[in-house]
């Protein structure tokens, strides 16, 4: 309690009111700080005295203290029995392979075959060997076609300067074999087939060509001869020194060819000799090529 309990002055014997106040100062406990007269509760023998409110009352319990030093350990109790068995744990990994031990004693041959081992690693490349002859030329896997055909007649050519068929040509690629034909009506306008036709073709550089031209040397309807005649160059023409009076005597081209360079093959008409009516190629004029490759 603040500022601690204290009696003021004793009673005087009396019991007059000077001496009962004296008595209730003496006797009465009054607080020192606020001057509080407290009263007095019940309080059991061996209890703690605490303040509540304005008065003092007993309790049993007293402030808790700071806590002490820990004790000493005690002494270990009796083990106590022991407890069921538990379940049974996963299998632990597997530890490394002890040593091999010593090769034991060579059975007796078996008749059964053991089974084959694994195959070993492949082992590096050995060298190169030498290079094999040349083969023969292969086969190629086919040739492809393409044709053109006439549907009109030709400009009428009178002059020995030829000129090129509109539509008798081809496109070639330089570095591909080709194999072609042209199969040409044609006609004169020279009085009794006096006037023959000029006919070759024109390409460009080749590695190699063999090109042939048949046509009549006679102007007799259905009993002229033929002759055949080989082109040399790219623009070197056969001439047929007449023709028969019919309208559709009959002209052939047949070679192969091999250019360097692409380009075009381009068929060449014209008069045997200069003359007033001149020659013409018929509709229906046409001719066929196969690349070789």
């Amino acid at each position: 309690m603040a500022g601690g309990i204290k009696h003021k002055t004793l009673d005087d014997g009396n019991f007059t009111a000077t001496g009962a106040s004296a008595w209730d100062d003496f006797h009465n406990i009054v607080e020192g700080g606020s001057g509080q007269t407290l009263g007095v509760g019940t309080i059991v023998d061996g209890q703690f005295v605490i303040r509540t409110g304005n008065d003092l009352v007993g309790t049993g319990v007293g402030p808790t203290g700071p806590t002490g030093p820990a004790g000493s350990t005690g002494p270990s109790g009796p083990s106590g029995p022991t407890g069921p068995t538990g379940a049974a744990g996963g299998a632990g990994t597997t530890g490394p392979s002890g040593p091999s031990g010593p090769t034991g004693p060579t059975g007796a041959n078996s008749t059964v075959s053991g089974p084959t081992g694994p195959s070993g690693p492949t082992g590096p490349s050995g060298p190169s060997g030498p290079t094999g002859p040349t083969g023969a030329n292969g086969v190629f896997a086919g040739p492809s076609a393409r044709g053109v055909v006439a549907l009109l007649e030709s400009p009428t050519n009178a002059a020995t300067t030829t000129l090129t068929s509109p539509s008798l040509l081809f496109s070639v690629t330089g570095g591909v074999p080709y194999m072609f034909q042209f199969r040409i009506p044609w006609k004169s306008y020279g009085a009794g087939g006096t006037v023959g036709l000029k006919l070759g073709v024109t390409f460009p550089a080749a590695i190699s060509f063999g090109i042939v031209f048949r046509g009549p040397i006679t102007n007799v309807v259905g009993n002229n001869e033929q002759t055949f005649h080989a082109i040399a160059s790219g623009d070197f023409n056969i001439v047929s020194t007449s023709a028969p009076t019919g309208p559709n005597n009959y002209a052939f081209i047949d070679g192969t060819i091999y250019t360097s360079v692409n380009g075009t093959l381009h068929v060449l008409y014209g008069a045997e000799a200069a003359c007033a009516s001149g020659v013409t190629l018929m509709p229906g004029a046409c001719g066929i090529m196969w690349a070789m490759v």
